[in-house]
């Protein structure tokens, strides 16, 4: 296998032993985690399920909110009218649409692969072809299975899928720019990104302007550029107008907002207070007053599960970020170490980038590196921009595989590696990269095992046979934002007892107890539900079916 040092063919993959071993072990490993975290789901995918619910009952306005994107939840609806899921099985359907978001992710990122080795530059002996495929193939994985993961049902997927289609076809457009055809391709791609996730957004302008900085005449670099982003704009343009008219102000989004406010402006929980922001609320939640620890409501004309998270733009709506340059700098220095910590993981992957670069001298190095230039200004944007703000490493995978990619492939020697010196390499690589990516999947299982169990389904039907219909009105005291029990009931939580503080009130008075109950009730609510494990039920409450979960009646 190592015997093959020449220039890779351009283009082409082939169903090679490596190609065939990377779909197995992709598959089988992603077929695992859809399996095993079936169940599981957080607040995000809680909202990404009402937007769903836009496609099987045609309330098309469902799926415009300044917080989340409309293309994921939409892709749940579309399953969901096809397949009809019962309740059991509508958190295992999301699970699904998961694995095809990586089964495509995977086709782009060999589209990717293929854009990189048809390039025809730089110069100078490339890695050996198995070397790429086996190294790319690793990074694809790590990045999707290690890093993204398909635990959470969020569109992290399906936007990588769109980040690999996009930079795959910048780097085809830089070395063969005159197919007008592809053009428009990657107007399109940039502009469904979009839809995907909105961070897409900047980064399609970032791509265009790069695309500006191609070779060749001026005045063709200029209209090819525009055609595609005429069709950029064709396709977010809708969206943005939607989004826009929702805000009341021009926006491709407004999820950096809601988290500037939390991480940076401090905005006190329940947006109680603007913090450091600037304005005040249009729509305020409401605290039940006097009461300790302290209950909200928050009910929304809509009917959806958990008010307070379905589109949160709508709670801090007239309020503007402020700026405070101490905070910033800790935000950054915090989000930085998080980054620090991803590449601490890395070192044998950066040990054997040293080696390389070593082998092929520093000025060749830097000359071959920066032929793939597109593809590192993509990948440093996006984590620029997360570092400002908040950083979670299902952000980062896609990004680090497309900068750790452009490096590692842009290394050209002045002549062939010897295959001992590339096997050792491509070995430190893949045992990096593979042991990562099996204590995290290793961890993630470890860690939400009770969240892998079947409590929600069981604590809806239970809620069913109690008298609480869908449709109807509850609270909720629990330490979890997500609802599953609620989303699978079909009932709306409009009011709860301060998440952080919700165990408290299992160790407050009756009087205390008596009256927050009271104030529920007050505000509409049919029923309190409460995480309760397996703790011993006061009178009045009910334990549902076999689940952690209890609920009082409420007159």
């Amino acid at each position: 296998m190592t015997g093959n040092t020449g220039r890779p063919s351009a283009g082409a993959l082939g169903w090679s032993g490596v190609r065939v071993g990377a779909w197995a072990v992709g598959i089988a490993v992603a077929l695992y985690q859809m399996v095993v975290f079936r169940q599981w789901v957080n607040g995000d995918a809680i909202s990404y399920f009402d937007m769903s619910d836009a496609i099987p009952s045609h309330q098309w306005s469902r799926l415009v909110s300044a917080t989340w994107s409309p293309l994921y939840p939409a892709l749940i609806g579309l399953l969901n009218t096809v397949l009809h899921p019962s309740a059991a099985w509508e958190f295992p359907v999301a699970h699904l649409v998961n694995f095809l978001c990586f089964l495509l992710a995977f086709v782009s990122f060999e589209f990717l692969l293929r854009s990189m080795l048809g390039s025809g530059s730089p110069p100078g002996e490339p890695l050996p072809r198995w070397a790429v495929l086996v190294i790319g193939y690793s990074l694809f994985l790590w990045a999707s299975l290690g890093m993204l993961t398909l635990m959470k049902p969020t569109p992290d997927m399906l936007m990588s899928a769109f980040l690999y289609l996009s930079v795959g076809l910048l780097i085809r457009l830089r070395t063969a720019p005159d197919r007008w055809r592809d053009w428009v391709v990657f107007g399109v791609v940039l502009g469904v990104g979009y839809l995907a996730k909105a961070i897409m957004f900047p980064l399609g302008v970032i791509m265009l302007l790069a695309s500006l900085g191609f070779s060749g005449d001026l005045r063709r670099r200029v209209l090819r550029t525009a055609l595609a982003g005429c069709c950029f704009a064709v396709i977010a343009g809708p969206f943005m107008a939607a989004v826009s008219r929702v805000a009341h102000r021009p926006t491709f989004g407004e999820a950096g907002t809601v988290v500037h406010l939390l991480y940076l402006d401090k905005i006190a929980p329940y947006w109680q207070s603007t913090g450091d922001a600037t304005g005040a609320f249009i729509h305020p939640v409401k605290k039940l007053v006097g009461l300790d620890p302290p209950a909200f409501s928050f009910a929304r004309p809509i009917s959806v599960t958990t008010a307070i998270w379905y589109d949160p733009y709508y709670w801090t709506e007239g309020v503007r970020p402020g700026f405070q340059w101490q905070r910033q700098r800790l935000i950054l220095r915090r989000n930085v170490w998080i980054y620090l910590g991803v590449l601490e993981r890395m070192a044998g992957l950066g040990l054997a980038l040293v080696v390389l670069w070593w082998a092929a001298g520093l000025r060749g190095t830097v000359a071959s590196i920066f032929a793939f230039w597109p593809m590192l200004l993509v990948g440093a944007a996006a984590l620029g921009a997360y570092a400002t703000l908040h950083v979670e490493e299902r952000y980062l995978g896609a990004f680090l595989a497309v900068i750790w990619l452009a490096l590692l492939y842009g290394v050209r020697t002045l002549r062939p590696l010897t295959p001992r010196l590339v096997g050792a390499l491509v070995a430190v690589i893949v045992l990096n990269l593979g042991w990562d990516t099996t204590s995290q999947i290793l961890g993630d299982v470890k860690d939400n095992a009770s969240k892998n169990q079947i409590h929600d389904f069981e604590a809806s039907v239970a809620l069913h046979e109690r008298g609480i219909a869908p449709g109807d009105r509850v609270a909720s005291i629990s330490p979890w934002v997500a609802s599953g029990w609620a989303r699978l009931a079909r009932v709306s939580i409009i009011a709860e007892v301060q998440r952080t503080r919700a165990n408290e009130f299992w160790n407050s008075s009756e009087e205390y107890q008596r009256a927050v109950l009271a104030a529920f009730a007050a505000e509409g609510c049919k029923a309190v539900i409460s995480w309760v494990g397996d703790m011993a039920l006061p009178a009045g409450w009910q334990r549902l079916g076999d689940s952690p979960y209890a609920v009082h009646l409420l007159s």
